[in-house]
């Protein structure tokens, strides 16, 4: 069976810049998985450029309002073509680097179907976090949670078996996709479901203090998380590199990783 790397781009202004290419570079080099890329207004001359680094560029029939949440049934109605594929991985476009292949990882740990990231904070310490759970609460009618002392889950990445990362994929959309005052964004989803998702033995919840899976740089950004940076990746403080780099463009290193690909390009 196969795996699938997905992710999701509107607009070409989107694309038109050096951190994009940072991204691209950096899953170009995995072989091991197919990488597909929903679109949405983007120009002919910019997808034939997409697929110089994925193996499908797809502009999806879906209705497309909020890209961070409604790329989850582009996701979901592409996978249920696919079911060749055994692991999923979700990643934001242009603020990741991958600085490994995830794939392994997931498949080390086989009793856990969907691998979710923490960004290292309580949501009561990150403005948007505690924003979005306000919101979150003044929606719905029963089972308002005082959740935040509860860990930020970030939605930018997100990995795990085909048949749970489906369920994940639908359940996000129909949670999203809403009348409300405010826009109902994929992370406070989860944010409200965090409490829920630890009691499931199938689901690995990654700490970037305890896994290499992925590091968030809102964390590193605030202190809340501590690395090192050596041989060029950032890493865990016992010298492991991190799988995934999520925003990473957020600290002090970006420009490191922007000035190693304007060097490639130097002759």
């Amino acid at each position: 069976m196969k795996d699938a790397l997905l992710t999701f781009v509107q607009g070409d202004a989107f694309l038109d810049n050096l951190d994009c290419e940072v991204f691209l570079h950096s899953i170009k080099k995995y072989k091991t998985f197919d990488k597909v890329c929903f679109i949405k207004n983007i120009s002919l001359e910019k997808q034939e450029w997409l697929k110089k680094y994925f193996d499908f560029v797809i502009e999806p029939t879906h209705h497309i309002n909020v890209p961070n949440c409604d790329r989850f049934i582009c996701y979901y109605e592409f996978l249920c073509e696919h079911p060749e594929y055994e692991y999923i991985l979700h990643l934001d476009f242009r603020d990741m680097i991958l600085q490994g292949d995830p794939f392994p990882y997931m498949k080390s740990f086989p009793d856990k179907d969907l691998f979710l990231a923490l960004e290292g904070m309580k949501i009561k310490d990150s403005p948007f976090n505690d924003m979005w759970a306000t919101w979150k609460n003044n929606l719905i009618p029963t089972h308002k949670l005082d959740y935040k002392n509860d860990m930020v889950i970030n939605a930018g990445n997100i990995g795990g078996k085909y048949s749970s990362f489906l369920s994940l994929c639908l359940m996000i959309f129909l949670d999203t996709n809403r009348i409300a005052q405010h826009v109902v964004f994929e992370q406070p989803v989860l944010n409200y479901l965090y409490r829920y998702l630890l009691e499931n033995p199938k689901v690995k919840i990654c700490h970037p203090h305890e896994s290499e899976f992925c590091v968030i740089g809102e964390g590193v950004k605030y202190n809340f998380v501590k690395t090192i940076f050596s041989n060029g990746k950032i890493c865990k403080e016992d010298g492991t590199p991190y799988l995934i780099y999520h925003q990473w463009d957020r600290n002090e290193y970006a420009d490191i990783f922007r000035n190693k690909l304007k060097n490639k390009f130097i002759i």
